[in-house]
């Protein structure tokens, strides 16, 4: 399992930046919910979106019978300005200091 963690590091590592580069403050988050819909869309993986907010719920069967497992991860980011000086740092007056970009990743 060690190596499938492995192989999957830079794919993981690419989504993170995608989403840290485009910070949503709020409820609504068109940019993160059409990001994260192409994504799991790309993996094959069933979702819904809230009809309320940018919310999404996607669903992973496992391939035994047995109790569910439930992950929350926040999607928005905090109104302030990123200093971070990363190559991959948001200029939009918002940022994810937050570390939502890497639970929603």
């Amino acid at each position: 399992m060690w190596k499938d963690c492995q192989a999957l590091q830079d794919e993981i590592t690419a989504l993170r930046r995608e989403l840290h580069q485009i910070p949503e403050v709020g409820a609504q988050l068109p940019e993160t919910a059409a990001c994260l819909s192409a994504h799991l869309d790309r993996l094959g993986i069933p979702f819904v979106r809230s009809p309320r907010d940018s919310g999404l719920i996607a669903s992973i069967q496992g391939g035994l019978p047995g109790r569910t497992v439930a992950l929350r991860a926040d999607m928005d980011a905090l109104p302030q300005q990123e200093v971070s000086g990363l190559p991959f740092a948001c200029t939009e007056g918002a940022c994810h200091s937050c570390g939502h970009d890497c639970h929603t990743t």
